[in-house]
């Protein structure tokens, strides 16, 4: 009948947590054994209390007394189902306690629901070295949510663990092999480096790519060559992850190889090359100003890719020559040139002003877009006097790019703009109007806003 009475007792301790909003130790309070010292019962006690903040106080106190609290272990477990903040301090709690909440830990690793067991992941974690096998066990779980647990834990876990996840690298469960790469990469140890190296030529793309991830984290220089060899794999998704690890360890070896991915249209390699390639810093600025105005060898994809990875790059020696590239003979390639200048800001605006003169029709044109997205006061007056230009395409420019300025000076000539024999160039006088002015007129005519001006607008 004890025995039995013991159950009910569990069972009637479990029905408690489930009717309240967040969870409790199983054991209900009045059964705390009376031989746990004082210090720690006070606050084993608070992990009972309905406030969210005194249960978190208790969890944090009862770490700070570390291995006193052994015996607050299965209460510590029973608040790793409760909200994030209790449930982060009752893990760092467990984690301080060390090898004696090692068997229960496990125990909800093995039971728990995922927020207990991704819970108890970290605080085994923080136990170290002696929670290392079961936290390699753990790597298998069905939950990605725990499975990522796991791996960050072991990733805290530090050194004491390399041994172990470079020989999960191998394991046959790909979980397994997932996760020891990614905990790799946490550690940042020197010795994974040639273990991971082989794993870029292992089973599955994302055993390759998860390897790849954990070699730029490790930032070592001997995993430059491999992701350079694994830009050509025949399997696209290699080729992305190779682009954004060498990206990362931002080493000039990768610049060429880079570059000649720019072309590459499938899976985002091209991009991620694009973004890969400022991260190398100065050594990429000639090879991809040499691929910008490679006009007769290379398309419009790869130059246009070249401009946006020199406007990310920012280095402000490349706005002459960027200035130079606006008489590209493709919009799309001018309109990338544009925009990496504006990604200059201020430096690039004195060369834009001066490129505003330019007998090229497509340099003008560029270097209003990009005056209009820097938003610098000092190109207002110079691109008022562009609203006379021979070329509509360049005074619809002009009047977009008055637009951002966000100038009311500009409302003037705007309007008499407005008169402009091209519909395409009143469209857009329209539009900048209203922008400039929160105004709207059923009629965008020359007479109702001069006259609106003249009484209303003027005034503001």
């Amino acid at each position: 009948m004890k025995a039995i009475g013991k159950v009910w007792v569990w069972v009637a301790a479990v029905g408690l947590a489930a009717s309240t909003s967040y969870a409790q130790p199983a054991l209900p309070k009045e059964d705390i054994p009376k031989d746990i010292p004082p210090l720690v019962r006070v606050y084993i006690d608070m992990l009972y209390s309905p406030n969210a903040a005194q249960r978190a106080v208790g969890a944090s106190t009862l770490g700070v007394l570390g291995a006193q609290s052994a015996p607050a272990v299965p209460y510590l477990i029973g608040v790793l189902g409760d909200v994030p903040d209790v449930r982060g301090k009752a893990a760092e709690a467990l984690g301080r306690i060390g090898e004696g909440a090692i068997v229960p830990l496990i125990a909800v690793l093995k039971t728990g629901g995922d927020e207990q067991r991704s819970a108890a992941a970290e605080a085994l974690g923080k136990i170290g070295k002696p929670a290392v096998k079961p936290l390699m066990t753990a790597l298998n779980d069905q939950e990605e949510k725990v499975r990522t647990a796991v791996a960050v834990a072991l990733g805290k876990v530090g050194s004491p663990a390399v041994d172990l996840l470079t020989a999960g690298l191998k394991d046959e469960s790909v979980h397994v092999r997932w996760g020891s790469a990614t905990a790799l990469g946490e550690i940042k140890d020197p010795r994974a480096v040639e273990p991971l190296i082989e794993g870029l030529k292992d089973k599955t793309w994302a055993d390759r790519w998860c390897t790849a991830r954990a070699l730029a984290d490790i930032a070592d220089r001997r995993a430059v060559e491999p992701l350079i060899e694994a830009l050509s794999d025949k399997d696209w998704r290699d080729r992305w992850s190779a682009a954004e690890a060498l990206g990362r360890l931002g080493d000039g070896r990768a610049v060429k190889p880079l570059i000649d991915a720019l072309g590459v249209e499938e899976g985002g390699v091209a991009w991620h090359s694009v973004r890969a390639l400022p991260k190398l810093g100065k050594p990429a600025v000639k090879p991809l100003l040499e691929t910008l105005t490679a006009v007769d060898t290379l398309n419009v994809t790869v130059r246009s890719a070249a401009a946006d990875a020199l406007g990310d790059l920012g280095d402000v020696e490349t706005v002459p020559p960027l200035i130079v590239a606006l008489a590209d003979p493709e919009e799309q390639v001018r309109t990338q040139i544009a925009g990496a200048l504006a990604k200059m800001g201020a430096p690039a605006v004195v060369p834009l002003l001066a490129a505003l003169k330019n007998e090229n029709q497509d340099v003008r044109w560029g270097a209003i877009k990009a005056l209009g997205d820097i938003k610098d006061g000092r190109a207002v007056q110079p691109l008022i006097a562009l609203l006379g230009d021979p070329a509509w395409e360049i005074r619809s420019m002009v009047a977009s790019s008055l637009a951002k300025l966000n100038d009311r000076q500009a409302v003037p000539p705007l309007i008499k703009a407005l008169k402009d024999e091209k519909e395409e160039v009143r469209a857009a006088v329209v539009t900048s109007l209203e922008t400039l002015t929160g105004q709207k007129f059923e009629e965008n005519t020359f007479e109702v806003w001069n006259a609106w001006w003249e009484k209303e607008g003027g005034k503001r």
